[in-house]
């Protein structure tokens, strides 16, 4: 294991540490994705650890979690034949397995965010006009640990193009990067490289262009609702780059009503329900 893993379970064990020195020993732990933190509470002897993750390809993690969790909480979505055995596994184990329907961005993005929008041109809103900005890019730098296999380039006229308005790079500071989900209602159309921001736009009602080839369940119950438009491959033939291109644009063009998460069957509204309902 790296260094740096080191460095970070050793850090997260001197925090348990000092919870229980003043008094409030952690029994639970609950980690999104980040299987480390859960070897760092086994061997602190916390004693429910829960694995929370929606990203089937995150293989590493799952082979962590298959060892360290006591609970496994997966999405309805998940798509069994891109988790690298991890859902047959943890079925075959003596672990704790929790389905949630719904998806992970519910949890932090307001419902019924979006008022009703009479065009691109602004938003109605009690009796208020809001101008609607037009369009948000948001890049992703590489070198993630999906990234190699997943990029897919953004064509020149995105890059320059005299619509986009606003301009999100990955990494780049934040003062508050909790409130960027809930922006994402504030325009009339995404242009994403970054799987989880496609996710939250369309979540908002806000229609998404993604140019990526990651493959996830959430992004199929995206694409299901009619806001995501998907162009996988930098190689994909140009009359069919320009359809799925065309059809984005038309969805921008389009009136549309109301934020998606109150659309679910089954709604997460906060961390804290989900978490508590499975513990």
């Amino acid at each position: 294991m790296r260094w740096n893993a080191w460095r970070r379970i050793r850090s997260v064990r001197a925090k348990i540490r000092e919870c229980s020195a003043r008094g409030h020993r952690i029994e639970r732990m609950v980690v999104k994705g980040a299987a480390l933190e859960l070897i760092s509470a086994q061997k602190e002897d916390v004693p429910r650890r829960l694995y929370l993750s929606d990203t089937e390809p995150n293989h590493r993690a799952h082979r962590l979690a298959l060892r360290t969790a006591t609970t496994v909480i997966l999405p309805t979505s998940w798509r069994a034949d891109l988790d690298g055995g991890f859902s047959v596994a943890v079925s075959d184990s003596s672990l704790d397995v929790w389905r949630y329907e719904g998806m992970l961005p519910h949890v932090y993005i307001a419902e019924n965010s979006r008022h009703s929008l009479a065009g691109p041109e602004d938003v109605r809103s009690e009796g208020s006009r809001i101008e609607l900005e037009r369009i948000l890019v948001r890049q992703n730098q590489g070198g993630g640990i999906h990234d190699a296999r997943e990029m897919v380039a953004l064509p020149s006229e995105f890059e320059f193009g005299e619509e986009i308005q606003h301009r999100s790079i990955e990494g780049q500071p934040s003062q508050d990067v909790w409130s960027f989900p809930n922006e994402l209602q504030h325009f009339c159309g995404v242009i994403s490289q970054s799987v989880t921001v496609a996710c939250e736009a369309v979540l908002s009602g806000t229609p998404t262009l993604l140019f990526s080839g990651a493959e996830r369940g959430f992004l199929d119950e995206c694409e299901g609702r009619g806001l995501l438009f998907r162009v996988r491959s930098e190689s994909i033939p140009s009359a069919e780059l320009e359809s799925t291109i065309q059809a984005w644009r038309q969805a921008v063009s389009e009136p549309r009503n109301g934020a998606l998460s109150s659309s679910s069957p089954a709604v997460v509204p906060s961390l804290e329900r989900l978490i508590g309902a499975y513990a």
